[in-house]
């Protein structure tokens, strides 16, 4: 059975005078309040007492406190952890009596559930590092991840080579009129001078035919003048004859070859044989281009095997929960990866990987839940309870937000601060003209801007929510005042800088304003357009467009610090290439409306509530941030934990008033008090209905803080007036039977 926190006594610890928490046994348990209210000095106290000095908070003594602190916390294995004296000794008793220290706490405490933000807050490759180390495959998966980034990279490497050498070859020009193979210039040369031998050997031969010609024609001369050898000579001539007939025959059939295809060839050679080698460069880039392909594959294969070993190791370890698992070094639940898990599923995992690091450790301590809305802390309650796990948490309530929202023109900027809680707009540029909403006159000044904000902190003006549209013009009216105040022209006239410091401070009068307007209970919206600006990192080797505000540059860091929520509304634009090769251009398609809530490299944007990186932009996304009394009341949500018996009932928003019960008589043993009237609790801040009843009922203001602060909701000496509306409407108010029942239930015992 894990250990339980049973009951927790402080007293003088922090901002804590003294409270008594007696927490549900499993499921969650709130410490809600207002700002600077003790809530996360009772998560501190009980962080003390068990965890030990290095818990210790550095101002652990309340300011003003003449006693030293004082820490019981009871278990439900019956241990005592007891705190007390000037040095605030440890005392550590076990159910037997015997006495001990820090070492028996160490056994069943676990320290990451004394400080859950920090395994929150760890990098993600911590994170998965402790859930390995807890399921105990860490090294063999490990090694299996190495395998598979060193398959993976070299793939990738692969997959670059397969690309590059396709690109490659796509441009490569080929010639399917070119030979396969280069040519030779001396192959051709020397089929040249074949060919002009044989010619020569013809010549010779035509040659020796006129040498026959030139001696038919001298015999036959001869013969004139020889008649006398005629008949010798005829003979001599016939054969001479025969001869000549068939040197002629032989001569006629002789023909010459052409070398006029060589010469083409010879000149052109270093033409054909260029497109050649482009051919054969194409073919062979095909076929390396192929072959990375081919690897690539194999490689493909091998990472799927490896993944498949993988998820067999994941799938036969003991995880804290089912669809926990580590990829790519990095914690996943249900494929998400931590910044992208709602917030009910990161407590869920933070607490159950917590929870199997000491199985006897049955608790976890949560800070700051204001960020979840009602139905996520259900949720996660409920989780809780089947879990058996016991959650101690703290959250804001009723608080005011602080939001500041930009975006480029016409995006519908003014359209959604109209549906923050009852708006009224300070409108200085003029943009709610088409609006149905409530507006102040347009300020025509600085003065009358701030002598606006400050109606709206005085009461005068009745709205849940003060809405600036916009920042930007709201600035320049700031800036003129500035410059007529001076009697100059511009900020310029002030000299290098100065102007601009002038703007800063008077800007600054502004947030100080609506300061005081949060504080007097109303959210406050401001709106400012955006543009585009260059944007250079004191560690980069470049400037590059980002989105900022369109103020001064020494304005807007002031916003940026000042807001709860920084918001970037854009449209959501998507560039896809159209075409290939040289001529591809890039198109931009799309046009859907998002809010951006967390940094980016090409703007600013942050929120204090868990959002997700991108939401639409719609209201909707943030309307559970907006909680407090400038909300319109939420239906009441289920309790997140059973609650005791006796313990005050969850703040309901809808119930209405419980009829006044009839006086109980009085008791011989009980002390009652006398009774004050209704404007004298009304003159100490008590709400109208609540004084009436406590009124009716002799209920003094201490003993109404005494039952309060038994039951943890907020510190014994908070007055009823710093109660949140809420709180006392939908929790005193209307269960106002059980709550007198618990006034006079403690009447007999002494405060």
């Amino acid at each position: 059975m894990s250990i339980k926190i049973t009951t927790l006594e402080a007293e003088n610890v922090k901002r804590i005078k003294a409270v008594a928490l007696t927490p549900a046994p499993t499921g969650l348990t709130l410490v809600g309040g207002n700002n600077n209210q003790g809530k996360t000095s009772v998560l501190d106290a009980l962080a003390w007492a068990l965890g030990g000095e290095k818990f210790r908070p550095n101002a652990a003594q309340r300011d003003g406190a003449v006693a030293p602190a004082h820490l019981r916390v009871t278990l439900s294995n019956g241990v005592v952890v007891e705190r007390k004296g000037k040095n605030a000794s440890l005392t550590v008793t076990d159910p037997t009596g015997r006495r001990s220290g820090q070492q028996l706490l160490n056994a069943f405490v676990e320290p990451l559930a004394l400080d859950l933000p920090r395994f929150m807050e760890a990098s993600d490759k911590e994170k998965a590092d402790i859930l390995l180390r807890i399921i105990g495959i860490g090294n063999e998966l490990h090694l299996r991840d190495m395998e598979i980034k060193r398959i993976y990279d070299k793939r990738t490497f692969t997959g670059q080579l397969a690309q590059q050498k396709k690109h490659f070859a796509d441009e490569l020009i080929s010639y399917p009129d070119a030979p396969e193979q280069p040519l030779s210039a001396s192959d051709l040369i020397r089929q040249q001078q074949d060919i002009l031998a044989r010619n020569g050997e013809n010549q010779r031969k035509r040659s020796q035919l006129a040498q026959l010609e030139a001696k038919s024609r001298t015999l036959a001369q001869r013969r004139e003048q020889l008649e006398a050898e005629l008949a010798h000579l005829t003979e001599e001539q016939a054969a001479l004859t025969t001869d000549l007939y068939a040197a002629r025959k032989s001569a006629e059939d002789l023909q010459d070859e052409s070398t006029a295809e060589l010469e083409a060839s010879i000149q052109s050679i270093e033409e054909t044989n260029r497109k050649v080698r482009a051919n054969l460069e194409k073919a062979r880039a095909e076929d390396e281009a192929a072959k990375y392909a081919s690897d690539y594959d194999k490689l493909t294969d091998a990472i799927e095997q490896k993944r498949k070993e993988r998820l067999a190791l994941l799938n036969g370890a003991d995880l804290p929960l089912p669809e926990l698992s580590v990829e790519d070094g990095a914690l996943t639940y249900k494929g998400k990866r931590w910044r992208d898990m709602s917030g009910s599923d990161q407590l869920r995992v933070a607490a159950a990987i917590v929870r199997r690091l000491n199985p006897d450790c049955g608790f976890v301590l949560l800070d700051k839940l204001e960020q979840m809305d009602m139905t996520t802390l259900e949720e996660f309650g409920h989780w809780l309870e089947a879990e058996g796990l016991q959650a101690i948490a703290t959250r804001i309530l009723n608080t005011p937000v602080k939001v500041v929202l930009y975006g480029p023109e016409g995006i519908g900027k003014s359209t959604f601060a109209s549906h923050f809680p009852d708006p009224v707009f300070i409108d200085t540029e003029g943009g709610t003209k088409r609006l149905n909403v409530a507006r102040l006159p347009q300020p025509t000044s600085w003065a009358m801007l701030l002598d606006e904000v400050r109606a709206v902190t005085r009461g005068e003006v009745s709205c849940g929510t003060l809405v600036i549209d916009t920042a930007d013009w709201a600035e320049r009216l700031a800036i003129d005042a500035i410059c007529a105040k001076a009697k100059v022209d511009g900020l310029e006239g002030f000299g290098y800088g100065k102007g601009y410091t002038y703007v800063k401070e008077e800007f600054g009068r502004l947030l100080d304003a609506l300061e005081e307007v949060l504080n007097s209970g109303h959210h406050v919206l401001i709106l400012a357009h955006a543009a585009i600006t260059k944007f250079e990192q004191p560690d980069a080797a470049g400037s590059y467009d980002r989105w900022t505000m369109k103020t001064t540059k020494q304005t807007e860091p002031l916003l940026r610090e000042w807001c709860d929520m920084l918001l970037f509304a854009n449209y959501q634009t998507i560039v896809e290439k159209s075409g290939s090769g040289p001529n591809a251009k890039n198109k931009a398609t799309g046009g859907k409306r998002v809010l951006y809530t967390t940094h980016h490299a090409c703007w600013d944007a942050k929120n204090r509530f868990g959002l997700p990186d991108e939401v639409p932009f719609d209201y909707a996304s943030i309307a559970h941030c907006i909680t407090g009394p400038a909300s319109a009341p939420p239906a009441a949500p289920k309790p997140a934990a059973p609650a005791e018996k006796d313990i005050l009932p969850p703040p309901s928003a809808t119930a209405a008033p419980a009829p006044q019960p009839k006086p109980q008589p009085e008791s011989p043993r009980e002390t009652v008090p006398e009774a004050l009237l209704t404007p004298d609790l009304m003159a100490l801040g008590v709400p109208e209905k609540l004084a009436a009843l406590m009124s009716a009922n002799n209920v003094t203001p201490e003993e109404l803080q005494f039952v309060v602060g038994k039951r943890g909701y907020f510190p014994e000496d908070m007055p009823i007036s710093d109660y949140p509306a809420d709180f006392v409407e939908g929790c005193l108010v209307a269960a106002w039977p059980q709550v007198l029942q618990m006034v006079l239930d403690n009447r007999d015992l002494p405060f």
